[in-house]
């Protein structure tokens, strides 16, 4: 039987609290993540799952803020900078992506019109430029 620790909320709401955990990965608290229990990383799935949570919830306007903070930063920190000195943490992650970016773009369909989703269509190309996954693909959507 495989035990999942479970983390709550160190601010007052989940977006805060994201915005506080991408800080201080920025700042070196999860360098090499991989030699300290890999604390960052379960935080990052534990954080998909408050996600999903408030997704299934209908709570969009927070689910996209909150994926597209945790997005953008995880690929960042996959091919910009190292914060965790994993080669890739979204590989790493062992996560559903697939199912994350739907919901994200699900999210986006919801609250913007299709001006807006396709500014932000192309702010989610540009942050994913160098770090290139199937399920990232505009195909898997239409």
């Amino acid at each position: 039987m495989k035990t999942v620790k479970t983390y709550a909320l160190t601010e007052k709401t989940l977006d805060k609290d994201i915005d506080k955990f991408i800080k201080d990965a920025q700042n070196g608290k999860y360098y090499y993540d991989y030699k300290y229990g890999m604390e960052g990383l379960k935080i990052i799935k534990q954080y998909f799952r408050f996600i999903q949570k408030e997704y299934d919830k209908k709570n969009y306007k927070l689910v996209k803020i909150c994926y597209k903070k945790l997005l953008f930063f995880l690929f960042e920190a996959s091919y910009e900078h190292d914060y965790f000195q994993y080669e890739d943490i979204i590989g790493r992650s062992k996560l559903d992506f697939e199912k994350i970016i739907i919901n994200y773009f699900s999210c986006l369909t919801k609250l913007y019109s299709v001006e807006e989703l396709l500014k932000e269509y192309i702010e989610y190309i540009n942050a994913k430029k160098e770090y290139d996954f199937e399920s990232a693909d505009i195909n898997d959507y239409t």
